[in-house]
């Protein structure tokens, strides 16, 4: 999981910072765990969220796939 961040955000709360590991079943191809979303929106609840080889669209989030096209 890789998060960029543009410009100067707050840092997240130490309470919203995650384990650098990640214990979920294996999914379908390129599909993230929906543990891998929530801790995303929760170490930056206020931000713009893009996901790259998206298997399927999230609401808040703009996905790009091939399994769904472009969608926002």
């Amino acid at each position: 999981m890789l998060v960029g961040i543009h410009g100067e955000p707050p840092i997240p709360k130490e309470k919203d910072r995650p384990s650098s590991v990640i214990n979920a079943p294996r999914l379908e191809h390129s599909e993230k765990p929906e543990i891998a979303y929530e801790i995303i929106e929760r170490m930056h609840p206020k931000a713009k969220y893009l996901e790259l080889f998206a298997r399927k669209p999230r609401e808040g989030w703009t996905s790009w796939g091939n399994e769904i096209g472009l969608a926002a």
